[in-house]
């Protein structure tokens, strides 16, 4: 049994998924900020894939290299602006 592009479809629907159930169903800041890192995976899983299985694509490579650098700059900026929140509120559950 291969590993198709189904199966990749499948597993970034399933991160997607997971992402927005963390996201809706949490009022803890880093809960919520590691939904949105799930739904960013989510998506360069799909370019990924697609950039794989319709051939051997170099733009496909370039942009999933600067949206995974641009991903790292978001997490470390959400990281900062959590320890703000933390700083200011002495916790980092979000107020109803």
């Amino acid at each position: 049994m291969s590993v198709g592009i189904n199966h990749f479809i499948f597993l970034s629907a399933v991160l997607f998924g997971l992402g927005i159930y963390t996201i809706i169903g949490n009022k803890n800041i880093i809960k919520i900020y590691f939904g949105i890192v799930l739904l960013l995976s989510a998506s360069l899983i799909n370019f990924v894939t697609f950039s794989n299985f319709n051939g051997f694509n170099p733009e496909g490579q370039i942009t999933i290299f600067i949206l995974s650098a641009l991903f790292i700059l978001l997490i470390f900026i959400g990281g900062l602006i959590g320890y703000n929140y933390y700083k200011q509120y002495g916790s980092i559950e979000l107020e109803q």
